[in-house]
């Protein structure tokens, strides 16, 4: 799985609305991302008989392609590679169609004049290269050479982003079939996501090796964007605190009437209570204490996950 350190990452996304429909094994979904609002988007379907997918055959924006001399206020993507290095790609209504254009282009003829006037070489490519007939709409790598396939695997996370206007996305592909499904993650920060395209519960995450930690700093941690753009914090514990079933226990109508005259007794006896092992459990925790149960992220979104050691993670339906 693609990994990075977290301080080069991009810090904003944007919240997604998501739905999914499904016959058989083929569905969609579809994501709402705001203008100028990054979106952490998961590869969540697949091809037939693959875990990969093209993302281009993947993703489809409603976003208008502008041209490459416009392209700072149209639709990108982010594409981390293995090296955690990301790769831009621009949704254009000139991307170069290079492939095209060299099997076109008299590169004989052009070597040839190379080698007597450089000049005149150079203007018969412009010349050639200016023909319409080589542009056309699509995703191009940086800011020209149209690409036709940009590959990926189920359980990637991509970035989205369009400075100019918001989008809808529509994710579509096979739906993985299997009860289970492993993704290897190294040691640090990654993005991933659910490679079922479903709600992720925080009970359908489950680890090969590494176990629940007795303290923030040795825990597996989870950041979730959400539609605020700010990231929600989750830590597996050996000891997250079981808030609500605290809440439902502890005598609230005494402790106020004894903070309002004794508030250390009145401390004491909170921390007394809340000291009971029965209130604290294995699981995930908000922050560094409340245990949470649910839905970890939509259909759609992708999340940052930080290894302490590398393990495979392996979520179920």
């Amino acid at each position: 799985m693609k990994k990075m350190m977290f301080a080069a990452a991009v810090a904003a996304v944007a919240g997604i609305a998501g739905a999914i429909e499904s016959a058989n094994t083929v569905g969609y979904a579809t994501l709402t991302a705001g203008q100028g609002k990054w979106t952490m988007v998961g590869v969540q379907f697949e091809d037939t008989g693959t875990t990969s997918k093209n993302l281009l055959e993947y993703v489809k924006t409603s976003a208008t392609a502008v041209t490459k001399a416009n392209m700072d206020n149209g639709a990108m993507m982010l594409v981390m590679g293995s090296n955690g290095a990301y790769t831009s790609y621009y949704y254009l209504s000139d991307a170069f169609d290079s492939d095209a254009f060299d099997a076109d282009f008299d590169w004989d003829a052009w070597e040839e004049l190379s080698e007597e006037d450089e000049d005149a070489a150079a203007e018969m490519y412009d010349n050639a290269a200016a023909d319409p007939k080589y542009y056309s709409e699509g995703w191009a790598l940086g800011n020209s050479a149209l690409v036709t396939s940009i590959p990926v695997d189920i359980g990637d996370s991509v970035w989205y982003y369009n400075a100019g206007q918001a989008s809808e996305l529509t994710l579509s592909g096979e739906v993985n079939g299997t009860a289970s499904f492993p993704i290897p993650c190294a040691s640090g920060m990654s993005m991933i996501a659910n490679p079922y395209p479903t709600a992720l519960k925080f009970n359908n995450i489950a680890f090969s090796t590494l176990t629940p930690a007795a303290s923030t700093d040795d825990a597996v941690l989870l950041m979730v964007m959400g539609t605020s753009g700010t990231y929600s914090t989750y830590y597996y514990l050996a000891d997250a605190f079981d808030s609500d079933a605290f809440d439902a226990d502890f005598d609230w109508d005494a402790w106020e009437e004894l903070s309002e005259e004794d508030e250390d007794a009145a401390a004491e006896m909170y921390d007394n209570a809340a000291a009971d092992p029965k209130y604290h459990k294995t699981g995930w925790a908000l922050g560094n204490s409340a245990l949470v149960t649910g839905d970890v992220t939509g259909v759609g979104y992708g999340f940052w996950i930080q290894m302490p050691s590398a393990d495979t993670v392996t979520f179920t339906k």
